[in-house]
């Protein structure tokens, strides 16, 4: 899908910049750069439509979890408020599509059904 890719896209992006705002010595003039980068790459990934098809295929939960761990706080703060928002999303459809009879898969499905992939 035309989405995916863009969403994954976005994704490289932001690790790319995250992984530069490692190298730079914090302080430093112009040191945020990419910081800031990589923060406005992952704000933008919210708007995007996450669904748990796109979970599955994309597994861009597992690269954002990792910037959790990120040396930078205002990334790993930012990574932490993007799978929350995602997380939101999907028990919102799971709740939409209960209420219409349908089956809908918790994000916490999604990861066990992940991890036995």
């Amino acid at each position: 899908m035309e989405g995916e890719r863009e969403v994954m896209l976005l994704l490289k992006r932001a690790v790319n910049a995250a992984e530069a705002a490692t190298k730079e010595e914090e302080g430093a003039r112009g040191s945020n750069v990419n910081e800031s980068r990589c923060i406005e790459l992952l704000k933008s990934l919210k708007d995007f439509p996450i669904t748990v098809d796109v979970l599955k295929s994309t597994q861009i939960d597992k690269r954002v979890r990792h910037l959790k761990k990120h040396q930078r706080q205002k990334i790993r703060l930012m990574a932490v408020w993007l799978l929350e928002i995602w997380s939101n999303k999907i028990k919102a459809d799971r709740s939409s599509s209960s209420n219409r009879g349908g089956k809908a898969i918790s994000f916490q499905e999604t990861k066990q059904s992940q991890l036995q992939d």
